[in-house]
């Protein structure tokens, strides 16, 4: 469906709802509002969530751009679409190989090494790598954590000191660079004087603009109708990469703090 092309990440619950609609989209094009929520068993303001992150005004608005989506697939037929994995790591060994590149993950690794708790934030495909990437800095950074939930989540906790803040950073994981919800989760933790490193597609992204430190990398995008296929292996490996950079510096400093 053309409506549906470029998905935004979307939580849980919401992708529950888009699944619900893709899969019925003749019936839900005919529904209320509280009747998709009770088929979903979710909320009016879940499904509202969903249709402000696919650019629609309102419920209505949804279920027109749905009915003519639907229309002009049964026109147009199915539409497949692949990607070779051979030119994802093809792309992501050239730029692996570029001064920039490599200078960013050095600088991350620095900062983090300034730090005693790390902090991976994602939404969609992207919370899983964040929390694989949670789960190996657990070897070099005992204090590694996912939020879960993101998009409930609320920054700012009263039993958290400044001095606290002052120790974290937070490493947001989106292909897009756009995703409010991790935006609005980011944006929090940075005012309360965290430090922030993007790894993302987007170099121009609102999330790379308010990064101390940006990671970018390159990627063909296969997102289309409800099935969002894009490689999570450039993020992956750019962990992987950070965390045994970050391995080297602090063994390093260990070395140096072990001599006479």
């Amino acid at each position: 469906m053309a409506l549906f092309d470029n998905l935004p990440d979307l939580s849980g619950v919401e992708l529950k709802i888009y699944n619900y609609a893709v899969s019925n989209a003749n019936d839900v094009s005919y529904m209320s509002i509280q009747e998709l929520a009770k088929k979903t068993y979710s909320s009016t303001a879940s499904v509202l969530r969903l249709c402000k992150k696919l650019d629609c005004s309102g419920f209505s608005e949804f279920k027109f751009k749905l009915k003519q989506s639907l229309s002009d697939d049964r026109k147009q037929g199915s539409l497949h679409f692949r990607n070779d994995v051979r030119e994802t790591l093809e792309l992501l060994y050239n730029q692996t190989n570029t001064e920039p590149f490599n200078n960013a993950v050095k600088k991350a690794a620095q900062l983090l090494a300034s730090k005693s708790m790390v902090i991976f934030a994602g939404l969609g495909s992207s919370d899983i790598a964040a929390s694989y990437g949670a789960r190996y800095f657990s070897y070099v950074v005992p204090y590694s954590f996912r939020i879960e939930a993101i998009e409930d989540y609320t920054v700012g906790a009263q039993f958290v000191s400044d001095n606290m803040y002052k120790e974290i950073c937070v490493v947001a994981l989106s292909i897009s660079g756009d995703t409010r919800d991790v935006l609005h989760y980011v944006k929090g933790m940075n005012l309360a004087r965290c430090s922030l490193i993007a790894i993302t597609a987007n170099n121009y992204s609102k999330l790379a603009g308010i990064a101390d430190v940006v990671i970018p990398y390159s990627l063909t995008k296969l997102t289309r109708n409800n099935a969002d296929l894009n490689s999570q292996i450039p993020c992956m490996f750019i962990l992987e990469l950070l965390a045994q950079e970050l391995y080297n510096i602090k063994s390093g400093m260990n070395m140096i703090g072990d001599q006479p």
